[in-house]
């Protein structure tokens, strides 16, 4: 996974983000304890190497300074073998493995060495040395102090001790341990620190996981139940009797809840009373426009807005040419002023007036017609529209 959609996979779930910032600082916080403690742990084993192959190292000086002072390598021969086979005979339970013992005069030639025959005169020493220095006469020249060191690669231990008479240096101590046993501790050690990092990490994130159950389950609850808002059932008392945040946003979503339940009702209300008006509507679409009596709508100010067929076929007027004019096109001029005045007081006083008019068809042709004008009013009894309902009587007139 490639750490965009990683990113994403995180930012995407509050119970990951939450997870994440939990646990990393954590498992952050347990694997530096754990280093430092290793750490620390590492510095003490060495330190205490080194202190005990430096107090060998005095004891060794100690017990070789009558040897060295009377050249007899014979007896320091036989007492380093004497040392050797001590060490050796606890090697199984040592953490360090004593290699080799080397005791120069003081020119810094070797006057006996374990493990090996009497040492000829003047032999140089071709063992190890200190750091910083070339050959072993400018190691008793030059250091009067024990001191002990590990080389860079780790696997060896050198301790020096000046061997001293009567405040005289005559020689020193040189010895070599392996540090095999050490090392492998280490490693144990470390594999042992590894296991209990891995254990507390183990324990961190099912804690971690228990913790962002606990937080984040309730929210869960909350959006698997989010089906129900606007339904009237929205409820979690388990919730809902708590004290917390989670409580509060349970209580809102169920006014919520209540409230859009209401407006759902009061909209679905709304809705069947306009598919009924819709449906009168359509209804009475279709009576306009199929009924044989012709019917004209006007606005306010008496200019046509809507005409149905049969006014076509009784005036001659298709509907595109009388749309946004006045009716008065259909004048014939055989009607005084006070006529129409009349009929217009009639109209604003009573909303009604019917009565026989005489009007001219498209052709020219005058014909009579009974007529009804009705005026639409809204809520504040204002005039919004007029409709004429009027029929073609030249018929029942000649009869």
């Amino acid at each position: 996974m490639s750490p965009f959609r990683l990113g994403s996979w995180i930012k995407n779930s509050v119970r990951r983000q939450l997870i994440v910032v939990l646990l990393v600082p954590l498992l952050i916080f347990i694997m530096a304890v754990a280093y430092f403690e290793y750490d620390e742990w590492d510095k003490r084993l060495k330190s205490n190497a080194l202190a005990e192959t430096v107090r060998g190292s005095i004891i060794i000086a100690a017990g070789s300074s009558e040897g060295v002072f009377n050249s007899d390598s014979q007896a320091v021969l036989d007492m380093l073998n004497r040392i050797l086979s001590s060490e050796q005979a606890h090697n199984d339970s040592a953490l360090l493995h004593l290699i080799s013992i080397a005791v120069l005069d003081a020119d810094g030639t070797v006057l006996a060495r374990s493990g090996a025959a009497q040492a000829s005169r003047k032999q140089r020493y071709d063992g190890a040395l200190p750091q910083g220095i070339r050959d072993a006469a400018e190691l008793v020249q030059q250091r009067d102090r024990p001191f002990a060191e590990i080389n860079n690669n780790n696997l060896r231990l050198l301790a020096y001790a000046p061997v001293e008479r009567q405040g005289r240096l005559i020689g020193a101590v040189i010895t070599e341990y392996s540090l095999t046993p050490l090392n492998a501790q280490q490693r144990e050690v470390i594999g042992l620190f590894l296991l209990r990092s891995l254990a507390a990490i183990g324990a961190a994130m099912l804690m971690g996981l228990l913790i962002v159950r606990w937080i984040t389950h309730p929210l869960i609850l909350i959006i698997r139940n989010l089906a129900q808002l606007g339904s009237g059932r929205f409820s979690l008392p388990l919730l809902a009797a708590r004290k917390d945040e989670y409580c509060t946003l349970t209580n809102a979503l169920s006014e919520a809840d209540q409230r859009i339940h209401k407006s759902n009702l009061a909209l679905q209300k709304e809705i069947e009373e306009r598919r009924q008006m819709e449906g009168d509507l359509r209804l009475a679409a279709t009576v306009f426009e199929n009924s044989s009596e012709g019917i004209v709508i006007t606005d306010r100010d008496n200019n046509i807005l809507s005409v149905n067929r049969a006014f076509e076929q009784l005036t001659g007027y298709r509907r595109d040419e009388v749309i946004g004019k006045n009716p008065r096109i259909l004048k014939s001029g055989q009607h005084s002023k006070a006529f129409y005045q009349n009929m217009w007081h009639h109209i604003k006083q009573d909303s009604h007036w019917q009565g026989e008019i005489w009007e001219r068809r498209k052709d020219g042709t005058i014909y009579p017609k009974w007529i009804t004008i009705n005026a639409v009013r809204d809520d504040s009894e204002n005039v919004i529209n007029h409709m004429a309902i009027f029929s073609d009587i030249s018929e029942r007139k000649a009869a």
